[in-house]
C-alpha cells in the first residue's frame, strides 16, 4: 500500500487525491483491517449490534452490562484471518477515520435477520434470560464507509 500511495503522490496529476494522513493510517492497519476494507468496495449495507443485559424492573435492581459490542458477519464477509477480533478492527478503522456507526442509524428489520439468529447470539440471549431479574436487549446499528474511508480505497486498495 505504501509502494502505490508513494507512485501516486508522485504524479503530480494524481497527487491531490493522496492524503497527507493515509501514511499514518497504512501504518495502523493490519491485514485484516485492509481486507475489511476492500468489502465497502461492495457497497452493501453492514449491520451491526450491540447485545447486554439490564434488571428487569419487577427485580427492584436497575443497570446491565454489555455483553457483545459490535457484533457482525463482517469478519467472515471478508474473510478476515482473526475473526474474533472484527470488533477491535471495527474500533480501530473508525479511530482512524475510514469508518463510523453514527448514532441512532439503522437498516430496515431484514438486515439484522442473520445476525440475531447467529448461534452465539441466541445462546447468549438464552442465558441471559435463564435469570428471571435479568432481559437481553439488542441495540441495532449500522456500520458505514466515511468520505475520507472512500478516498483512502480509492487511492491505496484500488
Amino acid at each position: 500500500m505504501l509502494a502505490r500511495l508513494i507512485a501516486i503522490a508522485i504524479n503530480t496529476r494524481n497527487a491531490p487525491q493522496v492524503h497527507p494522513a493515509f501514511v499514518k493510517v497504512i501504518t495502523n492497519l493490519c491485514a485484516d483491517e485492509a481486507r475489511i476494507l476492500e468489502y465497502f468496495l461492495k457497497d452493501e449495507p453492514l449491520s451491526l449490534v450491540n447485545l447486554r443485559w439490564d434488571y428487569n424492573s419487577d427485580s427492584g435492581k436497575q443497570g446491565g452490562k454489555e455483553v457483545l459490542q459490535n457484533f457482525s458477519h463482517l469478519a467472515l464477509y471478508a474473510q478476515c484471518q482473526h475473526p474474533q477480533f472484527c470488533a477491535t478492527y471495527i474500533d480501530n478503522l473508525c479511530r482512524l477515520g475510514l469508518l463510523e456507526i453514527p448514532p441512532f442509524y439503522q437498516y430496515l428489520d431484514d438486515a439484522y435477520a442473520e445476525i440475531e439468529a447467529d448461534p452465539l447470539i441466541r445462546s447468549l440471549v438464552a442465558d441471559i434470560e435463564s435469570s428471571q431479574e435479568r432481559m437481553a436487549t439488542i441495540e441495532r446499528k449500522g456500520l458505514r464507509i466515511t468520505t475520507m474511508g472512500k478516498q483512502f480505497i480509492q487511492t491505496c486498495l484500488q
